[in-house]
């Protein structure tokens, strides 16, 4: 008896795009979105979360076929969460509304979760950034800073990019999560919790393009959100520089006591190092 093949239904998508007054590119980005998921072959939908715009980028989202949802608590965070919740698919997308992700490159997101392989998959910028689309500060100081932390917080989680506002993943184990934050640490916030929760997460190259508009981005007040959020997530975290400190004296007494093996004098007495060089050592490498 021969078996006939069932048809399965494409996986359904639905694109993120937190919006706050991005009326010249918002529209674009829907347009690109629609047309990667068309692509692609998944079914799928543009949902734009508006976080209380003065221009017109509710009436050009819808304009271009984008499903408006209204978040009036300001917040990159807020609007992405938002956003998740009122997703329908099961996977989603969430990117940004001002042309700086290439949404034609969805399906390298989504792939890997449509396949079983991957809960997360995240959209890497730096390899093929070029230099004129992000400060030198967020890509050679802030972004590697902030992703070591989030690595040892999440457990080793292997990412390079924790920063990249462009990643995939499947609904239900994000929602799972109970991600809390309202600001621009949403990003290190998802990734340290899905590290602890054990969940599969990939990086891809995805690139990153000039920005159209106005930058929302506040370097030095976001940048600490997210290590505040970090160390809240990590406490442990907070013992790295004690640690380094400890290291550091204890390798300084090391070379002391090799370049004079007879001690310090101390007075009438000889100290030696060494026995202290080696504590401050242990000390060091279990606090990192």
């Amino acid at each position: 008896m021969s078996v006939e093949a069932i048809a399965v239904d494409p996986v359904f998508v639905t694109v993120v795009l937190p919006c706050l007054d991005e009326e010249d590119s918002v529209g674009e980005c829907v347009d690109e979105a629609l047309a990667a998921l068309d692509l692609a072959g998944y079914r799928g939908e543009v949902v734009v979360v508006d976080n209380n715009s003065t221009d017109r980028s509710v009436e050009g989202a819808a304009a271009h076929g984008a499903r408006v949802v209204h978040e009036g608590r300001p917040g990159y965070g807020r609007a992405l969460r938002t956003g998740i919740e009122s997703a329908s698919g099961e996977i989603v997308v969430m990117a940004d509304a001002d042309l700086t992700y290439d949404l034609s490159k969805i399906a390298l997101l989504v792939g890997p979760i449509a396949d079983g392989e991957a809960d997360i998959v995240v959209g890497e910028r730096l390899t093929e950034a070029p230099s004129s689309t992000m400060p030198f500060l967020h890509r050679r100081v802030g972004t590697p800073m902030l992703t070591m932390l989030v690595r040892r917080a999440a457990a080793g989680l292997n990412v390079t990019d924790s920063q990249s506002g462009y990643r995939a993943f499947r609904r239900d184990a994000i929602l799972s999560l109970g991600l809390r934050s309202t600001g621009m640490e949403f990003a290190s916030e998802m990734l340290i919790l899905a590290g602890q929760a054990r969940l599969r997460v990939q990086e891809t190259s995805t690139g990153y393009r000039a920005r159209t508009g106005i930058s929302k981005l506040n370097t030095f007040s976001d940048g600490w959100r997210h290590v505040r959020q970090i160390l809240l997530l990590a406490p442990h975290l907070m013992l790295v520089t004690p640690g380094l400190v400890l290291l550091a004296i204890g390798a300084g007494l090391e070379v002391v006591g090799l370049v004079d093996p007879a001690g310090l004098a101390v007075g009438s007495l000889r100290w030696q190092p060494s026995f202290i060089s080696g504590i401050a050592l242990i000390l060091g490498v279990q606090a990192l």
